[in-house]
């Protein structure tokens, strides 16, 4: 793809270095009319060239402006010169001929800052309302992994490629998912784990001292080994991790050592790798070369997932924006970060017209060097779980890169503060992005504007039509404590088939929620401890309320003839059949069952 209004040189007023978008909050990184230190670039420049124009002129640019130059990628060369040369180099290149840009081979420094590594909970992966690193979160403000793994755990013939600074492929918690060269793929030997764009070499070991292993912990993210016993599980318990490092010990690297990385895995996918989906953790200023580099990756069906970055900026403006989130090719995923509390943390970027989406990304604890753990926040944990999450749907079901991408934003959890923050106003969602997982609601999804207080052993249900055979899992239920009451009331969910209009025999109950006066208002599960297979037709779906009175309240709005109600001890569980209805009211509470279709997807 070609950058928009973008110049074919990129001047001394190109923006700032590149930079890690990882934990911590940074400077702000400078505009883009403000002039770049040389040392916001290394040596050398790139040049990309028009791949159509006539042999002969090829070798005449071969042999002059661009004697030397070395092919990086198709249309790509790098020119070795001295750093101080660069701005004047690639005025007189970019005037030549046949030649599309030619820029500076950016820097890149990480910006991450570890908190204090202790042993604690998984919150992005199930959020129970539990306190991780001194943060208490909000109950299910989490990316639904444990619902997606009753579909799979993922699948070791999926392969996601991590460009970073390296992996610590001897952790035990990483060891097993690491990739094994079978022997000769990029060059390599047999037993060897990726590659080392730096080195030219074949060991991608992670050296990041500044932070313990930037790497080690996207790798943890994405793919630790699951039901192990030890550390911490990955979005994927199990898949296959493919590191390639470009980033050096200090967490420094360069557009140029980035595109040889990518051209790695390009040719390891060629060699029969099945590389699917690769995890970025940088932004930069704009880079033709680069957005060449990611549009060849959606050629080979690479989906490519990167961070937004972590100045609190709004990437919408031109004059903060960052790539590659900026970029916008057809295989690039953008993402910003959420916190225990589903909010957009203050130090990440955001942009309702080019981030794509948010996940988790404060407080996320994962490996690092040295067979250890800990945590780190930013934006580039956040990038690990949705590239985490594209490989475990891969593993459920074989999807095209435009098919999973649309899978992963068509499918978020909405949230109202990142309504107008994303382009998709909400957090990532696994479950609700894997076809075989995905869930459809039946019943009232919206708050009702009335409330009710439950009355002590009662069965309430509202009648709805099924269009096509699924199977319920759980209800949800919308309950507000009253006022004037303390205690706990019992709750399960009921499910009724239909008899002739009214309700008829009981197809499934929920295992039992403790609701308690005080807890807070919000949308509450009710899981069934089988599923419930139901084919297209008429059902009635409520509650069933415990022996204590009023300490629960529904929310209602009027429908009429929707609800039938009878009395039934809780204690001896709900009826079956369900029958003569005490009472028939035009009360639709807010609750609906959640279904998975039936249907091939």
């Amino acid at each position: 793809m070609m950058l928009p209004a973008r110049l074919a040189v990129i001047r001394s007023a190109a923006a700032a270095a590149l930079v890690l978008a990882v934990a911590g909050i940074s400077a702000r990184p400078a505009a883009a009319a403000e002039p770049v230190s040389p040392r916001g670039y290394g040596a050398g420049l790139l040049v990309g060239v028009d791949r159509t124009m006539p042999l002969r002129q090829k070798r005449a640019l071969a042999a002059g402006v661009l004697a030397g130059a070395k092919p990086l990628a198709p249309g790509i060369r790098f020119l070795d010169i001295p750093r101080d040369r660069v701005p004047a180099v690639a005025q007189r290149i970019s005037e030549q001929h046949g030649v599309r840009y030619a820029e500076p081979d950016y820097l890149t420094h990480e910006a991450a800052a570890p908190n204090d590594a202790s042993f604690g909970l998984q919150w992005p992966l199930e959020n129970t309302g539990q306190t991780v690193n001194g943060v208490a979160g909000i109950p299910r403000d989490d990316e639904d992994a444990v619902p997606a793994w009753d579909v799979t755990t993922g699948d070791p013939s999926t392969v996601v490629g991590i460009v970073d600074s390296g992996v610590d492929y001897l952790h035990p918690d990483l060891a097993s998912n690491i990739w094994s060269n079978p022997g000769g793929v990029g060059g390599c030997p047999a037993g060897t784990h990726g590659y080392n764009a730096i080195s030219g070499s074949c060991d991608p070991m992670d050296d990041d001292t500044k932070y313990g292993g930037h790497g080690t912990h996207i790798a943890g993210i994405i793919g630790a080994v699951g039901n192990n016993g030890i550390g911490v599980t990955g979005v994927n318990w199990r898949t296959t991790i493919l590191p390639v490092k470009f980033l050096n010990a200090a967490g420094s690297g360069s557009t140029s050592q980035l595109i040889a990385a990518l051209e790695w895995l390009i040719a390891a996918k060629h060699a029969g790798v099945n590389v699917r989906v690769i995890n970025d953790s940088h932004s930069q200023p704009a880079s033709q070369a680069l957005a060449d580099e990611i549009d060849r990756l959606g050629a080979n069906d690479i989906l490519f997932v990167t961070p937004a970055g972590n100045w609190g900026d709004n990437n919408d403006d031109p004059a903060v924006r960052r790539y590659p989130c900026g970029y916008g090719n057809a295989n690039l995923i953008c993402v910003a970060a959420s916190t225990q509390k589903d909010t957009l943390p203050d130090w990440s970027n955001y942009g309702a017209n080019t981030v794509d989406l948010a996940a988790p990304g404060a407080n996320v604890y994962s490996t690092l060097r040295g067979g250890t753990y800990g945590y780190i926040k930013g934006t580039s944990m956040s990038s690990a779980e949705v590239s985490g999450a594209a490989a475990l749907i891969l593993a459920s079901t074989d999807l095209s890169t435009p098919a999973l991408k649309a899978a992963i934003l068509d499918n978020v959890d909405p949230v109202a503060s990142l309504s107008d923050k994303v382009r998709t106003g909400g957090r990532l969602d696994i479950c609700q992005a894997m076809p075989a997982c995905h869930t459809e609601p039946l019943g009232k999804t919206s708050v009702g504007a009335n409330g009710e207080a439950l009355a002590a052993n009662r069965t309430r249900v509202n009648e709805y039509s099924l269009g096509e055979a699924g199977t319920v899992k759980e209800l949800r239920v919308y309950l507000r404590p009253t006022s004037s009451t303390t205690g706990e009331q019992l709750i399960r969910g009921v499910i009724y088939g239909d008899a002739s209009g009214a309700p008829g025999p009981l197809l499934g109950a929920s295992s039992q929620l403790v609701f308690h006066a005080t807890d807070r208002p919000g949308w509450y599960d009710l899981t069934l401890p089988e599923p419930v297979s139901l084919q297209p037709g008429r059902y009635w779906i409520g509650l069933h309320a415990g022996s204590t009175s009023k300490i629960a309240r529904v929310r209602w709005d009027s429908v009429p003839g929707s609800r039938a109600s009878n009395i039934r001890d809780f204690g001896s569980g709900p009826s079956d059949p369900f029958g003569t209805a005490s009472s028939i009211d035009d009360r639709e509470m807010s609750l609906y069952a959640l279904y998975t279709s039936q249907v091939a997807n």
